[in-house]
């Protein structure tokens, strides 16, 4: 705190600034630490000693509670209120016919719910099933002891269970070795759900992801339908290289437009701070002399350090190096006018990475093509694309950064897009096997 100019000022020590000063501040404040660390350490001492007499020392997991007997002593007790779920829980899975997200909507229509009253998720339904503890054991700091506790579920049932998690886990690697290109972007208009894909006897195919509450009347996709239409749509989006040019030039003299005007504001930013900090230096003399209350301090410095914060955040804006923001746009406008030649040159991962960097949702009904959102930077970089791509889907929607921003407007979005998820995916796909760079000639045409 002293290297950033900090002074303590201690309403209940009269401590000086001299040596003699410090040194009373240094043992108080090493007195606090000892204090803190100490408790800690002998809180989860107490927690492991109960562990190990087999007694649960948190919160008990739904199905239980915890009381306190007639000394005042904790022990978890079964719950009637919730316990009667748990054992429906595990013998409906055991049945072998429900998936977690099915068995998690059956026993929300049984009273099985979170504290908020919504679905219990597959992952929270799964971390149930493995518990232990319903069979009196206890699980924590890797280690296992029997509790005192009385389970409520038998030890034949529980691994049953199981077993069926333990068959779907390996059935459910196998299958995540078969990948789809679209995987993961693609979601139907008819119920909002996400789309998954299937290999199948008769070919591999997209659909909606039904369950035992849903039902959607959405065809099946066959994956190289699907997989084409985008193959062809990538052929429309590519902006001409002159344009992205003119783009580039643009965006470039808006930057300089930005801090020419950025020099009177980031001037008036430092005068403020400064101004700001030496109140608080004022208003810390006038504690230290009891001239202002406690409260008043209190009110007064926050009020200073709210305005000092404000202003370095903004100043950190004004005066940001965008050098790398930029040649993130180049590099996404080099993406943009290669769509289709990259599409085409490309390995499996490498197009699904594309797909990824380039489309947030890919929206279908009834085997067509239908809505599309963009990743930024490329929801404004493809935007003028839409005509062209019209004339090839008519009834094709492009949810995109708006056709007639402001030029600020236009400069924040761009230059911020180096910090959006698809951003590694990007810097990655301008590499192709074994390490070799993607090149591109003086017109930013990919000469692979």
């Amino acid at each position: 705190m002293k290297k950033e100019g900090v002074r303590l000022i201690s309403v209940t020590e009269n401590i000086d600034e001299n040596p003699s000063g410090e040194f009373i501040e240094n043992v108080l404040v090493a007195m606090a630490q000892f204090y803190s660390r100490n408790l800690a350490e002998e809180v989860l001492k107490g927690m492991k000693e109960k562990f190990e007499r087999g007694e649960w020392p948190v919160k008990a997991p739904i199905g239980y509670k915890n009381v306190r007997d007639e000394k005042s002593h904790s022990q978890v007790v079964e719950d009637k209120n919730t316990s009667y779920l748990i054992k429906q829980l595990f013998r409906l899975y055991a049945t072998g016919q429900y998936s977690l997200g099915s068995l998690s909507e059956e026993m929300a229509k049984r009273g099985l719910k979170t504290k908020n009253g919504k679905l219990l998720t597959p992952e929270q339904i799964k971390r149930i099933l493995r518990n232990k503890f319903y069979i009196g054991k206890m699980v924590m700091w890797e280690e296992e002891v029997q509790g005192k506790h009385k389970p409520i579920i038998e030890g034949s049932l529980f691994n049953q269970v199981q077993n069926i998690l333990q068959e779907r886990k390996i059935t459910q690697d196998k299958w995540q070795k078969r990948d789809f290109l679209l995987r993961g972007l693609v979601y139907c208009r008819n119920c909002r759900r996400r789309l998954t894909a299937e290999v199948h006897p008769r070919g591999d195919y997209y659909r909606c992801q039904s369950s035992v509450n849903h039902k959607c009347s959405g065809k099946y996709i066959p994956t190289k339908f699907l997989e084409d239409k985008i193959g062809t749509l990538y052929t429309l989006m590519e902006p001409p290289v002159k344009l992205l040019k003119l783009l580039k030039t643009e965006i470039e003299e808006v930057h300089r437009n930005f801090q020419a005007k950025s020099k009177n504001e980031i001037l008036n930013l430092k005068r403020k701070i400064a101004e700001n900090e030496a109140k608080m230096d004022a208003l810390v003399d006038n504690l230290a002399t009891k001239t202002i209350t406690p409260e008043v301090y209190k009110r007064y410095s926050q009020k200073y350090e709210k305005e000092i914060k404000n202003a370095k955040d903004r100043l950190a804006v004004l005066e940001k190096d965008y050098s790398s923001n930029f040649d993130f746009i180049d590099k996404c406008m080099i993406l943009a006018s290669t769509i289709s030649k990259l599409h085409k040159k490309f390995s499996f991962r490498q197009r699904k990475n594309l797909a990824k960097a380039l489309f947030k949702r890919i929206w279908v009904k009834n085997r067509e093509l239908t809505k599309i959102e963009l990743n930024p930077p490329f929801d404004f970089l493809l935007r003028n694309q839409t005509r062209k791509i019209r004339s090839t889907f008519p009834n094709l929607v492009f949810e995109h950064y708006p056709l007639k921003p402001t030029k600020e407007e236009m400069f924040e979005h761009l230059v911020n897009s180096v910090d959006s998820l698809s951003a590694p995916l990007i810097e990655s796909l301008l590499k192709i096997r074994r390490g070799g760079l993607v090149k591109f000639d003086k017109g930013l045409r990919c000469v692979m």
